[in-house]
């Protein structure tokens, strides 16, 4: 372990730009990471973490998490004003991290039949975090999306996920080109409405399903809504105006998944 002094240092820089800017997340292929739990759940996926930086006087703590690195991992000490410049929160856990961005095969993507969600111009990051996690836990195969969306890779993003950004495939900049081709290997985009008398639980949501979400106050956009083949919508409260996009993916995920499974969610 290296200690490091100064806020000019190189790893400093490169951390704090990689919170900042996701043009430059996207170049390097790096993202960060902070707080005991999301670090644990880096330390379970196989040689993505790149460099790791602890605050000093917490050494003692993290003892656990260092003794799971790979001994050659590059790891940095801190002091505690230094440690709170790598945070994107109130109050920094004494632990942070730089990985390495996952990377999937959209041709995989293309011969596999497992229920996918395509979202379209999402922009609440804790909108995305929550689909992302909510996604790896009733077992979608990968989550979709269109330019537009908010970074998924951003700190608030990531923090969301709760750790569902290491676990579930995540694929940027889905064009309608891309969505052709999923169309072709035989893919079924049902979109989500409330002018649509189809019910979610009514309708066939096995097999290779693409369940589209759209943008929290304008919806599905028009050239997304024209790959839709059908609709379905969630009956709700009439006095209730709309739901939030994470909660109405979760409920018609969830749907998915106990048609896949049968009655029980188990």
């Amino acid at each position: 372990m290296r200690r490091i002094s100064s806020r000019d240092n190189s790893k400093i820089k490169n951390f704090i730009k990689l919170i900042n800017n996701s043009k430059y997340r996207t170049r390097e292929k790096m993202f960060v990471i902070e707080g005991r739990k999301m670090i644990r759940e880096a330390l379970e996926c196989k040689n993505i973490l790149l460099r790791l930086f602890i605050d000093e006087s917490l050494v003692e703590d993290f003892q656990e998490e260092i003794s799971l690195t790979d001994e050659d991992l590059d790891c940095c000490l801190l002091d505690k004003k230094l440690m709170n410049l790598l945070t994107d929160t109130e109050k920094t856990q004494g632990i942070a991290a730089v990985v390495q961005k996952p990377d999937y095969s959209f041709d995989s993507l293309l011969q596999n039949e497992e229920l996918l969600v395509l979202l379209d111009r999402i922009s609440d990051p804790g909108n995305l975090g929550t689909i992302i996690r909510t996604s790896w836990a009733f077992d979608v195969g990968g989550v979709l999306l269109t330019p537009g969306c908010v970074d998924p890779f951003s700190p608030k993003v990531v923090r969301s996920t709760m750790g569902g950004i290491f676990h579930m495939p995540v694929f940027e900049n889905i064009s309608l080109e891309d969505m052709g081709r999923l169309k072709k290997h035989g893919y079924n985009f049902t979109g989500t409405s409330m002018n649509t008398s189809q019910d979610y639980y009514s309708e066939e949501l096995t097999g290779k399903k693409i369940i589209v979400i759209g943008n929290e106050a304008r919806g599905i956009s028009a050239e997304v809504r024209n790959v839709c083949q059908n609709f379905v919508k969630i009956p709700i409260n009439y006095r209730v105006d709309s739901l939030n996009a994470a909660v109405a993916c979760g409920i018609i995920i969830a749907e998915a998944r106990k048609q896949k499974k049968g009655s029980s969610l188990s």
